[in-house]
């Protein structure tokens, strides 16, 4: 009697933790984080200057896509550990460009980018398919009066459309 109700307790509690998701959400610390990021833009396989065409599918992450969304999809399967980019119950999406904080992926429209930091409105950012290549950059990208601007090649400031981003809702201070 005593074997079946140990037994019977012990089975529902592998049904219940069954049921919670493996590392959904799960937390990660300023400093790991940090760590992440320099393991990520140091490692060969996404390192600034890397050929990266439209056509490149992701190298990591287990989601089907290609150029500029799959680096971003990479970027998030390294750090973060999630598998299906930001298309998990991980994430938080938001509309508003003075939203953007350190670790989001955010979508112009047209290209998916990575905000390894923002500081101020200086974004530090990671991005595949730009000149078919990756890019990693402290000056490429910031937010000024409520809008995304980018610099061109002659050193002047264009504003971008902003879509949306996504936050990762386990990053922690």
């Amino acid at each position: 009697m005593k074997k079946q109700k140990i037994l019977s307790i012990l089975l529902i509690v592998i049904i219940i933790v069954g049921l919670i998701p493996v590392g959904a959400n799960a937390a990660i610390n300023t400093t790991t984080y940090k760590q992440k990021v320099s393991g990520f833009v140091s490692d060969a396989r996404w390192k600034s200057g890397l050929t990266w065409s439209a056509g490149r599918g992701a190298k990591l992450s287990k989601y089907g896509c290609s150029g500029c969304y799959a680096y971003a999809a990479d970027f998030v399967a390294y750090v973060y550990g999630e598998n299906r980019a930001w298309h998990s119950s991980s994430f938080q999406k938001y509309t508003g460009v003075s939203n953007v904080k350190t670790g989001d992926v955010i979508w112009t429209g047209r290209h998916y980018i990575a905000v390894l930091e923002r500081n101020g409105n200086t974004l530090y950012t990671a991005e595949g398919n730009w000149g078919s290549k990756t890019r990693v950059s402290h000056s490429i990208w910031r937010i000024k009066n409520n809008k995304l601007y980018t610099v061109s090649s002659r050193g002047t400031w264009k504003a971008r459309s902003f879509v949306c981003g996504w936050h990762y809702k386990g990053l922690t201070d």
